[in-house]
């Protein structure tokens, strides 16, 4: 949800969900037209062909099986035995980063500080702060 008050989620949440049914009507609609049962319906699927029909609205579909409609026929569940869970394999696997702790301070040592007032005086190099 990209809303930050609960009344405005709520209003989100809500359009979501009708936008949800409006996707699965249609996808119904067309595995229906397709010769297929409406319950075998992927609303993953379904999402994913709006959605690719969305990003490349300014092409025109070479081919009838590019439409809009077709890809919404395409839209099944699929009919074999999963010897696994099937999890999360859309997406690319991402790294996940270690979190970033809490800095360790230490003081300078006494080389250190002539180090750094020696390099202040140069005059080709000059530390702002």
């Amino acid at each position: 949800m990209r809303s930050r008050s609960a009344p405005n989620a709520q209003v989100e949440l809500e359009w979501a969900l009708l936008g949800l049914w409006g996707v699965c009507l249609l996808g119904t609609r067309e595995l229906s037209a397709g010769g297929h049962a409406p319950v075998r319906l992927s609303p993953a699927a379904a999402i994913h062909a709006f959605q690719r029909t969305l990003r490349e609205y300014r092409v025109r579909p070479e081919t009838p099986a590019e439409t809009l409609w077709a890809q919404l026929r395409r839209a099944r569940l699929d009919d074999y035995q999963r010897r696994s869970a099937k999890t999360s394999r859309a997406y690319p696997r991402k790294k996940r980063w270690d979190r970033i702790g809490i800095p360790h301070l230490t003081r300078a040592t006494e080389h250190q500080v002539t180090q750094a007032h020696a390099l202040q005086h140069q005059e080709e190099f000059r530390l702002s702060a």
